[in-house]
């Protein structure tokens, strides 16, 4: 298939939070005990924490807020769920797998709550926009992970409960209004195999949802929606001649196991919150320097208004 240049245009990406990969050298460290695997696992989480510190940015003595740069996906001021969040959190979770140094824990938890809030209105996040929003489910992987983390150490906590709580709700929007990408490839701009195989990623979700649920009902819809996915991504990946290129590939090799783990083990359920918590309401996150972008946003307005009444005038001029 051909693709128009100017599909073109913002295709790729890195060096960026959005292309953070740390799990497959975590793994590699394991496996060898190479340090250099372990250094570079270390050194992406501190490039984490070191971009998001407003202070270390020319005028940061101005503003020493958070920059953002760690947190936002597609768009500058996008904070919500999405890759770029979520792999700088689990680029932070995985140091803190390899250090069990506590900064590395705080700062991923900052990040969940930044960006996802159990009391979301999901509508203002925008994730039928496929093409800029489809990454949420990343996130909401990397937020199952971190349950894993805090369920294996018995720390059953506020940010424990809020965790489960944001992803339980995400899951249950999901049931609601999720399809499969195939259905809906007129609101992505390149059409691709790749499409198809990132649906594993809302069977991982679901069976993740499914695990933190206490609801039965619940609990059994997000794992018949689970399946569902699972079943769809295969066979709408199979209708592409391209289906063996090395992404969809990569996709199935490192999300496919999920399912299988959990049909072997279908009555796994993560530990129930210790109390009831009050998370309040969901807070903007405004970055450094938010008001300075804005107003360049809104001066550029102007002066295209501003440009299009002068030739405006000049036509009716003559």
């Amino acid at each position: 298939m051909s693709v128009a240049p100017e599909a073109l245009s913002h295709y790729g990406g890195g060096l960026s939070n959005e292309q953070n990969y740390t799990t497959g050298l975590l793994y590699y460290y394991f496996l060898t005990g190479d340090t250099t695997a372990q250094e570079a696992v270390q050194g992406l989480a501190d490039w984490v924490i070191n971009m998001d510190d407003g202070r270390r940015r020319f005028l940061g003595r101005f503003d020493r807020r958070p920059t953002g740069l760690c947190s936002a996906t597609a768009h500058w001021n996008y904070h919500g769920p999405g890759r770029g969040a979520g792999n700088s959190i689990n680029a932070l979770l995985d140091a803190y797998l390899l250090t069990s140094t506590e900064p590395y824990l705080h700062k991923a938890e900052e990040l969940i709550r930044r960006c996802i809030h159990p009391a979301d209105d999901i509508r203002v996040h925008g994730l039928d926009d496929v093409e800029y929003r489809w990454s949420y489910t990343v996130f909401l992987q990397v937020l199952g992970k971190y349950l894993d983390l805090k369920a294996d150490k018995d720390d059953i906590d506020y940010m424990y409960s809020y965790a489960r709580a944001s992803l339980l709700h995400y899951a249950t929007w999901m049931l609601e209004h999720e399809v499969p990408y195939t259905r809906v490839f007129d609101r992505v701009k390149i059409p691709t195999e790749t499409w198809p195989a990132q649906d594993i990623r809302k069977s991982c979700v679901l069976h993740l949802a499914a695990k933190y649920a206490t609801d039965l009902v619940r609990r059994s819809a997000f794992r018949q929606q689970a399946e569902f996915f699972f079943q769809a991504a295969l066979q709408d990946l199979y209708t592409f001649p391209t289906r063996t290129l090395t992404r969809p590939i990569v996709l199935l090799l490192t999300n496919a196991y999920i399912h299988t783990y959990f049909q072997q083990h279908p009555d796994e359920t993560g530990p129930s919150p210790a109390q009831h918590y009050d998370f309040g309401r969901p807070q903007k996150f405004i970055p450094q320097f938010d008001e300075l972008y804005w107003g360049r946003t809104q001066l550029r307005k102007a002066l295209a208004v501003m440009q299009s009444l002068g030739r405006a005038c000049r036509v009716l001029g003559r």
